[in-house]
């Protein structure tokens, strides 16, 4: 079975606010389930939501490397 959150539980999973998960809700920039009137969201969807907006970090350490040569 799929593991579901209520809005307050992807926001504390999140570090956000839960208007700030409400306003994604009602943007429909993220996907929810509703069962009745109450939303939920799934956890594929909140690792994805991480997954998106994970930037990769950039290697300098070869530049730093060649900048060393310079100097001798």
């Amino acid at each position: 079975m799929k593991r579901l959150f209520k809005v307050p539980e992807a926001a504390s999973l999140l570090n956000l606010s839960k208007k700030t998960i409400w306003k994604m809700v009602y943007a429909r920039k993220l996907e929810v389930v509703r069962i009745g009137r109450s939303v939920r969201i799934k956890e594929e969807t909140i690792d994805k939501l991480i997954d998106d907006g994970t930037v990769p970090a950039q290697n300098d350490d070869e530049d730093d490397d060649d900048d060393e040569d310079d100097e001798n």
